[in-house]
């Protein structure tokens, strides 16, 4: 959904997104960062604003064929001009390089920073989340060490009930065969 009131005479252009997209606002990040650095300076005649905006908005239109709906289907009259001079063409062009080699250009960059940036998150959450993961496992460690010696101290009570037994069962023997005695003797 558009941010933006329906009509708003700033607005060139909008993407709007279909629920499959899976685009990011990282990926904007990342696009602009590689737009920034293939021309890490501001020029009037070549790399102004309307150039850096209209490459990172062409690049995200290459990337993300299929899947948003854009409006107006085409390029507002007014897109890459201040006032009426045209400053940078309909496709991103400046006076030294047409808009598609700028973006086409730009989009193996774009895959490469963005399969670095995937790593860099990837590599922070794991760091971030290592010492609940220590924690997780000394916590089953502790629970095995406790159900180890619980069944270590069953086993020994059962061990000791069977010992009393044995020691209670010699005692009743040596009881009887002390009667058993001594009433022999008595006859």
């Amino acid at each position: 959904m558009p941010v933006t009131p329906a009509w708003d005479a700033n607005v060139l252009s909008t993407l709007t997104f279909h629920p499959d997209s899976t685009f990011l606002a990282d990926e904007v990040a990342v696009i602009a960062t590689v737009t920034s650095e293939a021309a890490n300076e501001y020029s009037p005649l070549t790399y102004q604003c309307y150039w850096f905006a209209k490459t990172i908005f062409n690049i995200i239109v290459e990337m993300q064929v299929g899947k948003y709906t854009k409006r107006p289907e085409k390029d507002n009259k007014h897109m890459g001009k201040h006032g009426s001079i045209r400053i940078v063409g309909g496709d991103a062009s400046n006076i030294f390089m047409s808009g598609a080699m700028a973006c086409k250009s730009l989009i193996q960059p774009y895959h490469a920073r963005w399969e670095k940036w995937l790593n860099e998150v990837k590599a922070m959450k794991e760091k971030k989340e290592e010492p609940l993961i220590i924690a997780e496992q000394a916590k089953r460690d502790a629970q095995r060490g406790a159900e180890e010696e619980r069944k270590t101290r069953l086993d020994a009570q059962q061990e000791l009930a069977s010992l009393q037994k044995e020691f209670d069962d010699y005692k009743q023997n040596l009881h009887i065969s002390g009667l058993s005695s001594s009433q022999s003797n008595a006859l």
